[in-house]
Order: C-alpha cells, then structure tokens, then sequence
C-alpha cells in the first residue's frame, strides 16, 4: 500500500533529501516534473493536474503577483495576463 502523496508538490518546500525522494520518485513514473522543482502525483493527467492546482502553483511560484485580466473576473481558469507586484530593493514602496 503506498502512501498518498498531495496533488502538487515543491521542491523548494523540503530539505536535500526530499528533493533528491522527488527525484527518485518522478524516475519511477510516481511523480512526474511540470517545471523545475514542482511536480505532481496526478501522473495520469499532468495537464488536468496543472489547470486544477493552477492558483496554488501560480501562488507558490510568483508570490506577490497581481492578476491584471478580466478572465479572473470572469472564473477563468487560465489567466491570460501576469504583472509581477515585486520591486527591487531599495526602490521604496
């Protein structure tokens, strides 16, 4: 019986051991990598996992960031438009 596994995992939210356990994992075909350091256990339908778990890995990955479409307003699932919210430092508010 295996452990369950959440739908969408992040590398950088572990230590060196995880990391390397997720890339055993996605060598076994349990895990498979949407993108650098997040994957999900949904192997079957990486894409249905994607736009499913999308604001969580939007969230996760671009924290900070302003949705600037009218698709979010509308209960879109895919955002069309992204506008980073982050300044550099010391460039004040």
């Amino acid at each position: 019986m295996s452990v369950p596994r959440p739908a969408v995992l992040f590398a950088s939210d572990t230590d060196d051991a995880g990391r390397r356990a997720m890339t055993r994992a996605a060598a076994r075909g349990e895990l498979l990598r949407l993108t650098a350091g997040v994957y999900t256990s949904e192997v079957a339908d990486p894409t249905g996992a994607t736009l499913r778990h999308l604001w969580q890995i939007m969230a996760h990955e671009m924290p900070g960031s302003v949705i600037t479409d009218r698709s979010i307003a509308d209960g879109a699932s895919a955002p069309t438009a992204w506008s980073s919210s982050a300044r550099p430092p010391g460039s004040g508010r």
